[in-house]
Formats: C-alpha cells, structure tokens, sequence
C-alpha cells in the first residue's frame, strides 16, 4: 500500500506510454504521478491533481500521452506544478525561423516537420519519444514532401515509408 499526503493509493491505478501514472486516492482524488523525461523539461518527480474526466479516459484505456495531451490538455496540468510557461507564438516562431535559416523551405504538423535543404533534399523530422523529446530526420521523396505539404492527414502514410 502506498501513501500520498495521507491518503491510500487505490488499486485504480494505470501507466501511460511514456511512463507516468494516473491514479485515484483513497480519498477520491485524481492524480498524474509525473516522472523526469531525459531530454525534456521535465526533470523532477512529482504528482499533481488532475480532472476526473482526464482519469476516466485512462481508465477507459487510453494510455497515449498525445492523445491525453490533444483531447485533455495532459501538459499543462502536468507544467502547473513547475509552473513553467508554454512559449508564446512569437518565441516559437523565432525558434523555428532560426532553427530553419539554413533551409529553402519548411513547415510544420503535430510533433512533425517537413524541410527542404540547400541542396534541394527534402526531409521529414517527426518524434519518436514521449512529450517532443526525441526528434528523427529521415529523408523523404519531393513528392511525399508536396503532399505532406498540402494535407497533413498524410503524416503517418510517409511515416511508414521511412521507418
């Protein structure tokens, strides 16, 4: 049996893919244990109450923190304890603009992007880890790239050609 301020931890208790929990108390709280992500910006152990309707999903078997993170804002209640700032659009803009300075072109999806390089290769970046914490770059086709391009739902086809 285990106890978070004064409270038994239920056996309703269930991992997520990248290694968290959620969990209900004794005393009817819904909890997200977070755990440290290497390379992230989460480097602490800590947990943080959350809705019930985020810990119903679980229960319910959802255990992919994108789709949390999509259909229940997962990060943010895990970044309130932190009390970190999501960056505003003006930073994220700047941080791509300079990520990309040495490209002709790019553009961005969820947890993916696309570029074209100076030398007209054209490549896809998506993530692989948990939380945007582990990034890949495969080359892909010119035409992959146009289609990706202009319809995003394309993502997980041009996936499987480069894995």
């Amino acid at each position: 049996m285990r106890f978070i301020g004064g409270d038994i931890i239920t056996v309703d208790n269930y991992e997520l893919s990248n290694g968290w929990s959620v969990f209900k108390t004794s005393s009817s709280k819904f909890i997200l244990h977070v755990k440290p992500i290497e390379n992230n910006v989460i480097r602490s152990e800590y947990c943080v109450e959350i809705p019930r309707e985020l810990f119903d999903s679980v229960a319910s078997g959802i255990r992919d923190v994108k789709v949390l993170g999509k259909e229940h804002d997962l990060y943010s209640h895990a970044l309130i304890f932190m009390k970190a700032t999501l960056p505003t659009k003006k930073q994220t803009s700047e941080f791509r603009r300079k990520k990309h300075a040495n490209h002709l072109d790019y553009f961005y999806g969820d947890y993916w992007s696309i570029f074209e390089d100076k030398n007209h290769k054209f490549f896809l970046e998506f993530d692989v880890g948990h939380f945007a914490s582990k990034f890949i770059i495969r080359e892909i086709s010119p035409s992959d790239y146009s289609s990706l391009k202009n319809d995003k739902s394309l993502f997980k086809e041009v996936r499987s050609k480069v894995e």
